[in-house]
């Protein structure tokens, strides 16, 4: 059967790209015509998903979930699993969490053998605060954390922190998308109260950000282009994504940084003809292991209804890489995440949906606002921060809706509640 995941275990590639799906689609409708059973069932239903066809997706996993129910069906559990898992995170995409992680705690007690699996059972643990359970399983589970260590050539007598011992000196691998290498920084001085030592290897382009920190500082890095050994050796290794769970964290309890991230020195400045405020708008997520699906991104005719039905009220600059604007979005030459940086700052504010930019634009404490579409992510359940607004669109009949969300921000803007002069 196929599996709903974000990417591939041992290659990193997406499971089932969109490409895929649309080339396998009348293969997999024939297949369930001529020889209608559970396996064939469920690999049309994940076709249907990643094209979006969400409906004929949930109804495909429902008969074959009910067909699987009960003692006296004889099916291996892993293959009951992975129908109710691929069925609960189909759930996930319509925002009926509630069902989805009923799906999920099952599908992980029938096979604890998959990572797929006890990501989203983790995930759903921090989705409901339970911290301790849900980052001591998340890091069990990660690859990409196994995988960061091995990438650095550290043997086994390099220990992963658990948080228990005490380092003689740990390096701290930064780990995830860019707006994870940002976000969580934000518990690196909690290592520097405990008294200990550290430092902190991180990936080139979002270097100068942490040179320009107090808090972490140019003697602590070492970047991938420095290619020096280790000085002083490590004991110890972890990484930004792993430190909450070490370190004790709790949602209602998420520390800010000590201070702000600073874009490098520059003299852009917009130049303003009316009293609107000048607010920059990111509207779609990289997403690169979905293999092209978009779960958190919307698209640029929703990004455009925005535009267009609070022009009067805003002065839009487009904050989407690659990517040109129509009128009346005002276009600004960029490539890099310094450039990204020099732009938050001139703006007054920020639209954008859950990407990296948001998770700069949090660290730079500039005013955002963040479109979630109904499979929003288990970290909006807490607060990261005061500068945070978010809109949510909660469950849908659509999958990875945003439409309510939208509407939700137009009229604030519109009745002038956000941006707050």
């Amino acid at each position: 059967m196929f599996l709903i995941a974000p990417k591939e275990e041992a290659t990193g590639e997406a499971v089932m790209s969109v490409a895929d799906a649309k080339k396998s689609r009348a293969k997999w409708e024939a297949m369930n015509r001529l020889r209608p059973n559970a396996q064939n069932a469920i690999n049309l239903a994940c076709v249907y998903y990643t094209l979006g066809e969400g409906h004929k997706a949930l109804a495909a996993a429902n008969t074959v979930v009910e067909a699987l129910a009960g003692d006296d069906v004889k099916v291996p559990a892993n293959l009951k699993s992975t129908a109710i898992f691929n069925r609960a995170m189909f759930l996930r995409g319509f925002g009926r969490f509630e069902e989805a992680r009923r799906g999920i705690s099952e599908a992980w007690a029938l096979d604890k053998s998959s990572a797929y699996v006890g990501m989203a059972e983790a995930e759903e643990l921090l989705r409901e605060g339970n911290w301790a359970e849900g980052w001591k399983l998340h890091n069990s589970v990660r690859g990409t954390r196994e995988g960061a260590a091995l990438a650095l050539g550290l043997g086994e007598e390099c220990k992963y922190w658990d948080g228990v011992e005490h380092p003689r000196h740990l390096i701290v691998i930064n780990e995830g998308g860019t707006g994870d290498r940002i976000n969580y920084t934000r518990w690196l001085p909690e290592l520097t109260a405990r008294g200990i030592s550290w430092s902190f290897f991180c990936f080139d382009e979002l270097a100068p950000f942490y040179e320009r920190l107090p808090w972490i500082g140019k003697e602590r890095i070492i970047r991938e282009s420095d290619k020096t050994e280790f000085s002083p050796p490590p004991s110890h290794w972890t990484t930004t994504f792993s430190l909450p769970g070490p370190l004790g964290a709790k949602p209602n309890a998420i520390p800010p940084y000590p201070s702000p991230y600073r874009p490098p020195e520059h003299a852009v400045k917009f130049e303003r003809t009316d009293k609107r405020p000048i607010v920059g708008l990111a509207w779609s997520a990289n997403e690169l292991f979905q293999g092209g699906l978009k779960v958190r991104s919307l698209t640029e005719g929703q990004a455009m209804r925005l535009v267009c039905l609070t022009a009067d009220k805003i002065c839009w600059v487009n904050l989407q890489h690659g990517h040109k604007m129509p009128f009346p979005v005002a276009n600004v030459e960029f490539e890099t995440w310094q450039d990204t940086a020099i732009l938050l700052d001139a703006v007054d504010a920020l639209v954008t949906v859950d990407c990296g930019t948001l998770w700069l634009s949090l660290a730079m404490e500039k005013p955002t606002a963040c479109l979630l579409t109904s499979s929003q992510d288990w970290k909006f359940s807490s607060n990261w921060g005061s500068c945070l607004t978010k809109y949510e669109n909660g469950p849908s009949n659509q999958l990875f809706d945003a439409e309510k969300a939208i509407d939700a921000l137009i009229a604030d803007i519109r009745k002038g509640l956000w941006p707050r002069s």
